[in-house]
């Protein structure tokens, strides 16, 4: 039978407050097995999304073409113009990471309850310098041994 729901309800629970890189998040980590469930490993990571823009110039042809007189002639060469692009990046990075559990067999309706320390690592995102926004998210991921990954994320503050 083809199951509509996750195996496993997965909760997170830490100090809602603003981290600084270099600092260390507690996290308690609620799962409860809603059926028999073989864990792989189990993971909190601190994901950092990152959007920004670029705008460039880049050379283009001219709208309209040049043509040589009605006398003939060589043909002219195309008239390129500039043209300002803007263009949006997007960046997703694991920043910091624990793994906290693995191989581990929980039976339906066991609850196993970790306390993880998650170290928040001291280097600044990888494109910061190009200013845009930052956003931070603390993921809790469980892999089955069947190679399934259930996940819950939460939004956590970071500043440096």
């Amino acid at each position: 039978m083809f199951a509509l729901f996750s195996p496993l309800e997965i909760n997170a629970d830490f100090e809602k407050h603003e981290y600084r890189l270099g600092e260390t998040v507690d996290v308690e980590v609620s799962l409860k097995a809603r059926s028999n469930v073989k864990v792989a490993h189990a993971r909190v990571e601190l994901v950092c999304r990152e959007q920004f823009i670029e705008v460039h110039t880049v050379m283009v042809p001219a709208s309209r073409t040049v043509t040589p007189g009605r006398f003939g002639g060589p043909p002219l060469p195309q008239l390129r113009i500039p043209k300002r692009v803007t263009e949006e990046f997007k960046n997703i990075s694991v920043h910091s990471q624990e793994i906290f559990l693995s191989n581990v067999s929980l039976e339906k309706g066991a609850t196993e309850i970790c306390q993880v320390k998650l170290d928040i690592e001291s280097d600044l995102p990888p494109y910061i310098d190009r200013g845009g926004t930052v956003r931070w998210r603390l993921v809790v991921s469980v892999e089955q041994d069947s190679g399934a990954v259930m996940s819950k994320e939460n939004r956590i503050l970071v500043t440096w």
